[in-house]
């Protein structure tokens, strides 16, 4: 959760929880844009989806230049790490999972009225529902 987006006390902070079922986002259908991004499609809340190929860096140079767009359009955003089913279409039966990188831009969370009465952030925007 970046500032603006949910992040407490105005900074930037992390998550990292195991899940027992899997998350909406780690199999929601995406279209290709450009190099390793993609866009979430069917998906409640827009968004961008990288994911690792074969190249970690290049991935992170890419999410890098996406935050950093962001960031200079004054755009909050949430992002989340997570295994995933393939962003491209696999012949095999069952795919091996691959590392999803999730980024939501979002509505400044100081512009939100004040009755809002549901304030998603990453983990609401992952399709984390827990009873």
């Amino acid at each position: 959760n970046s500032l603006r987006a949910f992040a407490s006390m105005n900074h930037l902070h992390l998550h990292a929880y195991n899940c027992s079922s899997a998350l909406p986002i780690e199999s929601v259908t995406v279209d290709h844009l450009i190099e390793d991004c993609y866009i979430l499609r069917n998906y409640p809340v827009p968004g961008f989806v990288f994911q690792l190929q074969t190249d970690t860096i290049k991935l992170a140079e890419n999410i890098f230049k996406l935050v950093t767009l962001l960031q200079e359009r004054d755009i909050p955003h949430n992002m989340m790490m997570t295994y995933g089913d393939p962003c491209t279409p696999t012949d095999k039966e069952v795919p091996e999972p691959v590392i999803r990188v999730c980024v939501w831009p979002v509505t400044p969370s100081d512009e939100l009225p004040d009755d809002l009465l549901f304030r998603p952030a990453v983990c609401e925007l992952s399709g984390h529902n827990p009873p």
